[in-house]
């Protein structure tokens, strides 16, 4: 479900008080709050991992649109039919959360290992990569990796591909390698790691 600006967990509650299945996986994060005309003082905030985003189970999502906080039903298409989020994505959010939905943790045991990365190289995501764990993305640029260690890969979602900015330590083995001797020059390598 697509939710108003930082409105989720009123329209988590509204949909629950509607009878729906709701899963909305948030974070503990101190924020600078201003206390004063110019003081700030950091203080402990729940955030939603996607913001904007809920997960709703419905088997018919219209009702749930009157809701306070939501906005619409993520859909697809000339048919406009409502998105499913694969089941595992879910599972693998739920396995990491609390019963409340907080994010307890994201980190699991590492084995460091030498790649060289190139665009265009098909890898797989790490156990440490969250609810992506275990999907295979497509690396779409290597730029910002000795300035932030940051890789963009193609993420195939929601009936499309999705560019995504991830650490490179949440890069696992090289499923495929490029081919094309121009993608070849812009090779880098780096140190990832993959779960054992």
């Amino acid at each position: 479900m697509w939710c108003e600006p930082r409105r989720e967990f009123l329209a988590r509650d509204e949909l629950e008080r509607l009878g729906a299945a709701v899963f909305l996986p948030h974070e503990r994060v101190k924020r600078r709050q201003r206390f004063r005309r110019h003081q700030f003082r950091l203080v402990d905030r729940d955030e939603p991992i996607f913001p904007r985003y809920l997960f709703a189970d419905a088997p018919n999502p219209t009702p749930l649109l009157c809701a306070r906080g939501i906005v619409d039903v993520l859909r697809s298409g000339v048919d406009r039919v409502p998105l499913a989020v694969p089941d595992p994505v879910i599972d693998a959010l739920r396995a990491v959360a609390g019963e409340d939905g907080r994010i307890r943790s994201w980190d699991s045991t590492k084995l460091s290992t030498t790649l060289r990365l190139r665009v265009g190289d098909a890898v797989k995501l790490s156990g440490s990569a969250g609810p992506f764990a275990g999907l295979t993305a497509q690396i779409s640029s290597v730029a910002d990796l000795d300035r932030s260690g940051q890789v963009k890969v193609w993420l195939e979602m929601l009936g499309g591909k999705v560019d995504v900015s991830l650490d490179f330590k949440l890069l696992g083995k090289v499923v495929g390698k490029t081919s094309s001797p121009e993608q070849a020059d812009r090779a880098a390598p780096v140190l990832a790691r993959h779960t054992v």
